[in-house]
């Protein structure tokens, strides 16, 4: 092969280096790092690992109100997409959101209350300000997400 065509091949072979760093380094940048791994029992991603019994469950209670919230809000959704817009129907959707919206915080916060009452200090200090933070960092994530949309 003459040198001619090996210098090609070189230039050839550097381009597409340059691109294979170039896409790696602008995923980078804008997908942030990777999640982290799944946990053991296949649930969602974890930062720390807790003993099972300060481990919150939620109740059958708690998840009966959770799915009808999330129905109510499908139905609000669907409501609104339709044409024209029934408001006394809205507000009604809207209305009953409200009140299993406060029926399930009302549970949720009783559920942490009982839990919090069974906890050492040093156990009660460790979880909640674990929750606090992954709160916070949720909150964070949710912004970061909406600036970046709204460049977009």
């Amino acid at each position: 092969m003459s040198k001619h065509w090996l210098v090609i091949l070189l230039f050839i072979s550097f381009a597409f280096n340059l691109a294979v760093i170039g896409s790696f380094i602008y995923l980078r940048l804008t997908m942030g790092p990777p999640p982290p791994p799944p946990m053991e029992d296949g649930r969602g991603p974890h930062r720390y690992r807790h003993d099972d019994s300060l481990r919150f469950k939620d109740s059958e209670e708690v998840n009966k109100l959770r799915d009808q919230f999330r129905e109510t809000k499908q139905e609000l959704m669907s409501e609104l997409a339709k044409d024209p817009i029934n408001e006394a129907r809205l507000n009604s959707i809207v209305d009953s959101s409200l009140v299993i919206q406060t029926k399930l915080e009302r549970e949720l916060g009783t559920s942490l209350i009982k839990l919090r009452k069974s906890m050492t200090p040093a156990e009660a200090k460790e979880f909640f300000t674990k929750r606090m933070d992954n709160i916070q960092n949720m909150h964070n994530r949710r912004q970061h997400q909406f600036r970046r949309y709204r460049r977009n």
